[in-house]
């Protein structure tokens, strides 16, 4: 078993990146040495957030057309993890 008082567990509920979220703050944990082991998960449904709710950021679109880098932070994660599955044929 886990000993209780070694152990940290960390759950987020938001609609994008909890998982990844939680993980990362168990290994920030572990790695400082607050925690030997710890388990980390989330919960995320993107089908019940309101997309259409969404406002477009307020940034000069001139400018930001013409910077690849920029465009490419506005990709929805879930075109993200799309391209993350062709690119390693997961």
């Amino acid at each position: 078993g886990i000993a209780v008082d070694q152990c940290g567990l960390q759950m987020i509920n938001r609609q994008c990146s909890s998982g990844l979220q939680a993980v990362a703050h168990i290994a920030s944990a572990i790695q400082t040495k607050h925690i030997t082991i710890g388990i980390g998960g989330g919960v995320e449904s993107m089908s019940y957030y309101p997309m259409n709710s969404i406002k477009a950021p307020d940034v000069d679109w001139d400018v930001m057309q013409n910077n690849q880098t920029a465009m490419d932070c506005l990709i929805p994660m879930g075109i993200t993890s799309e391209n993350v599955v062709e690119a390693y044929r997961l």
